[in-house]
């Protein structure tokens, strides 16, 4: 079962310039989450429940040609839900005492040059908790990402230039001193129903 609960308060009633944000020119919401998940697949017997807890809060301000979107999240056992780091083990790896807690946020902000065009800014991280994370030898313990999209849309049509930087902090040394760094720009065009 999963359970959710959301307050969401908006004022004003600017379009979004992108699909995906809540029109209004202020948003802001509050969100709560439970699940549980048995861990040796649905139907099978010995079940080993992982059960997940999140409070989320985040919103939406948007002023003439500037918006600003943030969220942050503190949960336990969050990867299911919010694409955590951590990768869980099966079952009998990690028994329902030893769950992981961690937190997360990510800011964006875009500034409309054009009705059509725009820029975009994110910065978020992913921070389980550290302790947690060494002594059930996890591999992965934390993660930054960053990225910056030009962007131009017309009708239901978008075409988007981006860069995307992940800083992942893993387990044992590397040539940059346990955090693996990955960049990738990529292209992409989108038609919005």
């Amino acid at each position: 079962p999963q359970v959710q609960a959301r307050v969401t308060l908006i004022s004003g009633k600017a379009a979004p310039p992108w699909p995906g944000f809540p029109p209004g020119d202020v948003v802001v919401y509050v969100v709560g989450n439970w699940n549980q998940l048995d861990r040796n697949g649905w139907g099978a017997t010995g079940g080993d429940p992982l059960t997940t807890l999140v409070a989320e809060a985040g919103t939406k301000l948007q002023f003439g040609p500037v918006l600003v979107a943030a969220n942050a999240w503190w949960g336990q056992n969050a990867g299911n839900m919010l694409g955590h780091i951590i990768q869980f083990a099966r079952a009998g790896q990690i028994v329902p005492a030893e769950d992981v807690t961690g937190f997360g946020a990510w800011g964006q902000i875009g500034f409309s040059l054009s009705k059509e065009v725009a820029l975009w800014a994110f910065a978020g991280t992913d921070r389980p908790d550290s302790e947690r994370a060494e002594t059930l030898s996890l591999v992965r313990r934390h993660q930054n990402v960053y990225a910056a999209m030009l962007s131009y849309k017309d009708g239901p049509y978008g075409v988007g230039l981006e860069w995307v930087h992940w800083g992942t902090g893993t387990v044992g040394t590397t040539a940059t001193g346990g955090v693996v760094d990955v960049n990738q720009v990529s292209g992409t065009v989108t038609y919005f129903f």
